[in-house]
């Protein structure tokens, strides 16, 4: 195991997915290192995350693994295994690519991207499989970086409101668009749940915004100014 706290150069083959990506459900798994399979299949769960994670694939293949953007890392002695906290589809990809096999099992990648996988793979080199990590000792240590990639307007890869749930409860707080959600259902039953998250904290965290829905947000505690049926109305 590597020394906490510095940026590393980690095999693949010394990473197993992380079956509590926010991106999915938790995945129970009983043999850890027996099931990255199954957490394959939660990440590549439809026609649309197929082809995106067919893309990312491609991307790596034809660009390779870019330094500056290090996946995040956690070393797990009970598995002797890092888990990424940031950069799990990226090391999915590195291994589909590393064993093309597994597409077998993934029922909506078409023939052509299984076919077109299993060439990329008969062309990279052993040391293809190695990704620039950045080592924290736990999920806490790891989640400021998480939300400023993936929560905020100006992140690289947003997710939805769901996902932030996930990623909160993971770590025992609730942001303002989650509070919202919570105390006021109704204004949220049609709206999207891609709906872009950017958007509801520019809306709920502004001057204006604030005054117009009647809102305060106090060390993080979301506030009613009049009452929540207004607030809920605008």
């Amino acid at each position: 195991m590597n020394s906490q706290g510095e940026l590393q150069i980690i095999k693949v083959d010394d990473i197993m997915i992380n079956p509590e990506n926010p991106r999915h459900n938790e995945v129970q798994l009983s043999i850890p290192e027996m099931g990255e399979e199954l957490i394959i299949k939660q990440l590549v769960r439809d026609k649309e995350t197929a082809n995106k994670m067919f893309d990312l694939i491609k991307s790596i293949y034809e660009s390779g693994f870019i330094p500056s953007l290090a996946v995040i890392l956690e070393y797990k002695e009970n598995i002797h295994k890092y888990i990424p906290w940031d950069g799990n589809r990226r090391i999915t990809a590195l291994k589909i690519l590393k064993n093309p096999n597994v597409m077998q099992n993934l029922k909506y990648f078409t023939h052509t991207q299984i076919n077109t996988v299993f060439e990329f793979s008969k062309k990279v080199q052993e040391d293809f499989f190695e990704v620039t990590a950045y080592i924290v000792q736990s999920f806490e240590e790891a989640a400021p970086m998480i939300k400023a990639i993936h929560t905020t307007a100006s992140g690289a890869m947003q997710w939805d409101r769901i996902m932030i749930k996930r990623f909160e409860q993971k770590l025992g707080l609730k942001n303002i668009i989650t509070q919202a959600q919570e105390l006021l259902p109704s204004a949220f039953n049609d709206l999207p749940n891609n709906f872009p998250t950017s958007i509801l904290d520019k809306i709920l965290e502004s001057k204006e915004g604030k005054k117009f829905l009647n809102i305060d947000n106090i060390d993080n505690i979301l506030t009613f100014t009049s009452s929540m049926n207004d607030t809920e109305k605008n």
